[in-house]
């Protein structure tokens, strides 16, 4: 296909053990990862907090968004958070 080089078929993705510390988890496009790195964009997250259900997890994905548009991103943007904590009791 002519669009090969701008569209690798290899998706980028890092691999970790997630110990209960990492209450969150991010999933994105490239475009967030342009112009900022994967740890930019958890600190970003944890400055909000861990988002106790689906509004919140939605607002901090488009906080994510938000940013990387700031930032000057000129690519599309997805961005999906899922919060790993048990609800509160």
């Amino acid at each position: 296909s002519d669009l090969k080089p701008y569209c690798p078929a290899e998706p980028y993705y890092s691999r970790r053990l997630l110990a209960d510390t990492e209450p969150l988890l991010l999933l994105a496009c490239d475009g967030i990862f342009d112009v900022m790195s994967d740890q930019e964009a958890m600190d970003k997250l944890r400055e909000l907090g861990a988002p106790n259900d689906a509004t919140g997890a939605t607002r901090a994905a488009q906080h994510i968004i938000d940013e990387a548009l700031e930032l000057g991103t000129k690519d599309n943007l997805t961005a999906v958070v899922l919060n790993l904590l048990p609800p509160p009791a």
